[in-house]
């Protein structure tokens, strides 16, 4: 797979949208950190990563929220975050948060220390199928999300 310049700056607490190869990918600068998943979500091709970020203080992590559905999903390794229940004589119980397996793809991003100019490399691999990949591609959900453009593919060193 082939690095991409995306062609934006990204300040702390931000995320922008681009599409490399076809695939809508939103990339985090969120405490300090860059990362980047799928854009439209595992469940039912919403776009999630149009909304809002929430902390999970109890696992310090940083999750999106589908605005459809309000799934949350880990925004640096694509990993499913929820809330669980166990049944205790007859009666739900509130366990507390959990994380479960990996639901939105996540790629690389990097950003260069010398100008400070991002890149994004897609991790797809059909060896190790991912439940955002089956809508990874739709522009259904894609048009309301304000895209940033992206060149490449390009060769670069370190």
């Amino acid at each position: 797979m082939s690095w991409w310049r995306v062609e934006s700056v990204l300040p702390e607490g931000s995320r922008l949208h681009v599409c490399v190869e076809g695939r809508f990918v939103t990339i985090f600068r969120h405490r300090g950190n860059l990362s980047a998943i799928d854009s439209i979500c595992h469940h039912a091709g919403g776009p999630l990563t149009a909304g809002p970020l929430q902390e999970i203080e109890d696992l310090d992590v940083s999750v999106v929220l589908c605005p459809w559905h309000r799934f949350a999903v880990d925004v640096r390794l694509g990993l499913k975050v929820y809330q669980s229940v166990e049944i205790r004589g007859g009666i739900p119980v509130n366990t507390g948060w959990r994380v479960g397996k990996m639901v939105q793809r996540s790629h690389e991003v990097l950003e260069r220390e010398s100008d400070g100019a991002l890149f994004i490399k897609l991790r797809v691999d059909a060896t190790e199928p991912c439940s955002s990949d089956k809508d990874a591609s739709s522009e259904r959900c894609a048009q309301s999300l304000d895209l940033v453009q992206v060149s490449g593919p390009i060769i670069m060193s370190l």
